[in-house]
């Protein structure tokens, strides 16, 4: 599995490359896109998948799967600390 952490938007230029590189790749059987908002998130998935996103439930596209970093740290606390969320539905 890749992990990639998009905290900063790319060009649609360079999402499609990576996209390619790993549909080709014989080395990643999933890639996990962590991102730092919906619009990035929505962006690299209409490279995915081909076209502009409406519904903002999809999560994964065939190798691919999406997740905010809010998904995985939510404040638990007034003080901000962070607790790691329950991700194991990734794991299958």
């Amino acid at each position: 599995t890749a992990i990639e952490l998009e905290l900063t938007s790319k060009s649609e230029r360079r999402y499609r490359q990576i996209i390619l590189d790993y549909r080709m790749s014989k080395v990643f059987s999933k890639v996990l896109f962590v991102t730092a908002s919906e619009t990035i998130r929505r962006k690299i998935m209409a490279e995915v998948i081909g076209e502009k996103i409406h519904d903002f439930k999809i999560r994964s596209a065939g190798k691919f799967y999406f997740l905010l970093v809010t998904d995985i740290f939510r404040p638990t606390d007034p003080d901000h600390s962070c607790k790691l969320a329950d991700t194991s539905s990734l794991a299958a």
